[in-house]
């Protein structure tokens, strides 16, 4: 029997960085290297060429594309490059992830044409996050139809894989049958803790000291991730309760990025708010380590109710407790009280915010407890090696024999 033959379409693969993109390199990368033959259609802006790259497990086609918020253009390309993929060498299962949507349903519509099985990863509720955020009409009447849309799609595949047990529920009150929880994880081996000796020299090459506290945030520097919150509770703590040696690290980049660093200088934080600009994810699993807490600092948008983002679980793997703040009751608060990996703050509230990093600050010993806790669910419920794992036994659940027949006719 021929080894599976995946093809992944998405919008977010490496160079770009974030969770998107990290869970579907790490995917494709576990699968390719277990023995699938996987490709990977993504996307890059119009002004990078046509081209496909290649690397040792698996095989990478990116097509440019007039930009992330155009509406039709993923659309278009995702229809075109799957037909053409699978022209040249059938595939056995088309994953398209969301969000971005669009891409998604290119790839749909070709798998109907080719009768090919189609899987769906989704990452969030994205239709939701615009259709509450967006003061257009137009937009938001759009993307309640690509809502309609997307649920037919979702229903009409073989496997739709999504993140949280929320988004479990909520698919199969949706009428999804097919679902499977694979969440995001990280790369247990990549992002692993240090000892505190080992933490010395790499914080002083970032200009910290060894006793300062050093508060770490990784990612997109974008709308939905209040960073203002937490430079805000920086302030309260350096400036009432005389912590100076509080350090905040801000590796990423984003629409927003500008605005801080103007926040941050604004505050007089120069000292205590690092910006150190987009990292690479060896980069990072290198820093993290080094740090004493790691935040996510959610907004209030309902929307991250049901959702775990994969920065959760670097931190984590990075032996680093967490500072999380999300509304009561969603699965990420439950994730850290239940394991006792950290502590919650009320979103976009920067005296809440303050006062959870001032209690990670004061209970130092407590800290090393819930470094080895977040390190241990890192490797028993979130390595990504185990989630790509039960991810392959449902795939191979709808793998038939007959497709190798089809192959040697």
């Amino acid at each position: 029997m021929g080894s599976m033959r995946l093809l992944f379409v998405t919008s977010f693969y490496p160079p770009i960085t974030g969770g998107g993109s990290s869970r579907i390199h790490d995917f494709s990368r576990l699968l390719a290297s277990i023995g699938f033959e996987v490709t990977v259609l993504t996307f890059s802006p119009l002004h990078s060429l046509l081209g496909m790259a290649t690397s040792k497990e698996v095989k990478v086609i990116r097509l440019p594309t007039l930009g992330f918020k155009h509406p039709l253009d993923q659309i278009f390309l995702s229809f075109v490059g799957t037909v053409l993929i699978n022209m040249a060498r059938a595939q056995d299962f088309v994953i398209a992830s969301v969000p971005m949507g669009e891409p998604c349903i290119g790839a749909f519509l070709a798998c109907s044409i080719l009768n090919r099985r189609v899987v769906v990863d989704i990452r969030d509720e994205w239709e939701d996050a615009v259709i509450n955020r967006t003061r257009r009409l137009l937009t938001r009447n759009l993307y309640r139809l690509y809502k309609r849309l997307f649920n037919s799609i979702y229903r009409k595949s073989a496997l739709v894989t999504t993140v949280t047990p929320t988004l479990v529920k909520r698919l199969r009150q949706r009428g999804v049958r097919s679902v499977h929880m694979a969440p995001n994880g990280a790369d247990t081996e990549l992002f692993r803790p240090i000892s505190k000796e080992e933490r010395t020299e790499p914080r002083r090459k970032l200009g910290l000291q060894t006793d300062d506290f050093v508060v770490a945030y990784a990612g997109r520097v974008g709308w939905y991730y209040r960073v203002d919150t937490v430079i805000q509770a920086l302030n309260i703590l350096v400036k009432e309760q005389q912590l100076g040696s509080v350090k905040l690290l801000v590796m990423g980049a984003g629409e927003k990025l500008q605005d801080y660093l103007d926040l941050s200088r604004k505050l007089d934080l120069g000292r205590n708010v690092l910006f150190l600009g987009e990292k690479s994810r060896e980069e990072v699993a290198k820093i993290l380590p080094c740090c004493d807490l790691g935040v996510i600092p959610f907004d209030d948008d309902p929307i991250w109710l049901s959702a775990y983002t994969t920065k959760i679980f670097e931190y984590c793997a990075s032996g680093l407790p967490v500072m999380v703040s999300v509304a009561s009751g969603a699965d990420l608060e439950k994730l850290v009280k239940e394991y006792d990996i950290g502590f919650v703050a009320e979103p976009m509230k920067a005296e809440k915010v303050a006062e959870a990093i001032l209690k990670a600050y004061k209970y130092r010993d407590r800290l090393e407890e819930m470094r080895a806790n977040a390190r241990r669910l890192s490797l028993e419920k979130f390595n990504r090696e185990k989630i790509t794992e039960e991810l392959t036994k449902k795939l191979q659940a709808y793998y038939s024999p007959q497709r190798e027949k089809d192959r040697a006719r």
